[in-house]
């Protein structure tokens, strides 16, 4: 009998390779955990080997990522955001490491990558899925986030039909609305959810 793939068995095989995103993590922490270095990567090949590229696709990514952020603040309904500046963006591999961030508040970088990797620990992949123009919303406060006045959206990267990062912005709201304390048994509004592609609110007719 010959060994079905994921994909052949209608199981999520988001990263191409035939592993959970779960288990992709688990080898990069394994790999880390032994050699001491990220992942294993005791040097950064194509740095050393053509480092003003390196540097050139560093610095458009970076840009891009500062750029987000500039636009966000001209564009926000929050004084949070628009007036104080307090959001970031930030790219995220698969396994849901930091690679890159914007200027900002970089405690959400921690916040974002946490949801992410509570996703990736939960196989969300299966249920409630992972596809390609995806929009993932936080604000649970026992899922990394801050308090409910920040909301993180993530939004799965996908390159030839494979997961390849993430990115993420996190975005306070007006606190004059916001819950006082960390938990509010009594006021409801702490969410970690999906929103499929094509369903977001202002798509809906």
């Amino acid at each position: 009998m010959t060994e079905m793939s994921r994909r052949e068995m209608g199981l999520a095989d988001l990263l191409g390779n035939g592993k959970t995103l779960k288990e992709h993590r688990d080898e990069v922490l394994e790999r880390t955990k032994t050699t001491g270095f990220y992942n294993g990567l005791e040097k950064l090949e194509f740095k050393e080997a053509d480092p003003i590229t390196y540097e050139k696709l560093f610095s458009r990514i970076r840009g891009g990522l500062v750029h987000a952020r500039e636009t966000a603040k001209k564009i926000a309904a929050s004084p949070i955001v628009e007036q104080e500046g307090e959001l970031c963006f930030t790219l995220y591999n698969a396994a849901g490491d930091c690679i890159l961030t914007s200027t900002g508040i970089i405690i959400h970088v921690g916040t974002m990558g946490a949801a992410i990797k509570y996703m990736i620990e939960n196989a969300w992949e299966i249920n409630p899925g992972i596809n390609p123009g995806d929009m993932f919303t936080n604000n649970d406060c026992s899922i990394g986030n801050v308090h409910p006045c920040d909301i993180a959206t993530i939004v799965p990267i996908f390159w030839e039909g494979n997961l390849i990062g993430w990115v993420g912005g996190g975005n306070p709201r007006h606190r004059s609305r916001c819950n006082d304390t960390r938990f509010h048994v009594d006021r409801p509004g702490l969410a970690f959810r999906r929103w499929p592609a094509g369903d977001m609110p202002q798509d809906r007719h």
